[in-house]
C-alpha cells in the first residue's frame, strides 16, 4: 500500500471517529436532558414537548447521518443503508430515552415522543443529505 493510501485511509478513520465522538456528546446532553425531573421542567404550550423532541432529534439524524457519509468514502453502500442506519440508530436512541424516563420523577415515557423523535431524525437525516451532499 502507498504511503498516500494510508493517509488517506488514516484521515477517514480520523474524521468517522471524530463524527462517532460529536454523537456520543450529543447523546450524552440528550441523556442529560432527560435526567430532569419533570417538575422542573416548564410546559408553557401543550405539545410543546414534541418540539422538543424533533428539535434534538434533528440535530442526532443530522449528526448520525454525518458519521455514515464519512464512513462510506470510498465504499459501495447502498442509498437505502445509508439513510436507514442512522435513522434506526436514532429511534432506538428515543425509545432508550423513553425507558430511561420512566425512571426520573416526574416524567413518563411516551410512544408519541418518540413518533417526534423519528420525524425529527428524519429531518436531519434529509437535510444533511439535500445541502451537504
Amino acid at each position: 500500500m502507498s504511503l498516500y493510501l494510508l493517509i488517506k485511509r488514516l484521515i477517514k478513520v480520523e474524521h468517522t471517529l471524530l463524527s462517532l465522538v460529536v454523537v456520543m456528546i450529543y447523546c450524552g446532553i440528550i441523556f442529560f436532558l432527560s435526567s430532569l425531573p419533570g417538575i422542573l421542567l416548564p410546559h408553557p404550550i401543550i405539545g410543546f414537548d414534541k418540539v422538543l423532541h424533533i428539535i434534538a432529534y434533528t440535530g442526532l439524524g443530522f449528526l448520525s447521518y454525518q458519521v455514515m457519509v464519512n464512513y462510506k468514502k470510498g465504499q459501495k453502500i447502498s442509498f437505502l443503508i445509508l439513510m436507514l442506519i442512522p435513522f434506526i440508530f436514532c429511534l432506538l436512541y428515543g425509545i432508550s430515552d423513553e425507558i430511561h424516563q420512566s425512571f426520573v420523577p416526574g416524567r413518563d415515557p411516551d410512544v408519541y415522543d418518540v413518533i417526534a423523535d423519528g420525524i425529527g431524525s428524519s429531518i436531519g437525516i434529509f437535510v444533511y443529505h439535500r445541502l451537504l451532499i
